[in-house]
């Protein structure tokens, strides 16, 4: 089949968690078959839920109970990362200012193609 796009490439076929898809070498375009997007949200939509369910912020006491102050756990908060000395100069693509981006579930469906 020819790419919709470019007109030029065939498209190769291959399956990647039992979806197919669909990739051209020379435009790098990436089609879906009719179904595989909602196959592929659907997951997402679960492995979020998922995470989410994972992550639960702290209980809080209400505000009229007397009990004890909750106590902070500074270590808890702290990233691995605090402890670790830098000798040299930051990386390339480090930028004080904004967190370092994390890769998006789509962006490793290009992988397959590479």
């Amino acid at each position: 089949m020819k790419c919709p796009r470019c007109d030029q490439g065939l498209l190769e076929e291959r399956e990647r968690d039992g979806i197919m898809i669909d990739g051209c070498r020379s435009c790098r375009g990436i089609w879906l078959d009719r179904g595989e997007l909602e196959k592929l949200l659907a997951r997402e939509t679960a492995r979020f839920e998922e995470e989410q369910q994972v992550w639960r912020p702290p209980a809080r006491t209400s505000p009229g109970s007397r009990s004890a102050p909750l106590e902070r756990d500074d270590a808890a908060r702290r990233s691995p990362r605090d402890d670790e000395s830098w000798d040299g100069p930051p990386p390339a693509d480090f930028d004080r200012h904004r967190p370092r981006r994390k890769k998006g579930w789509l962006e490793g469906l290009g992988d397959l193609f590479g």
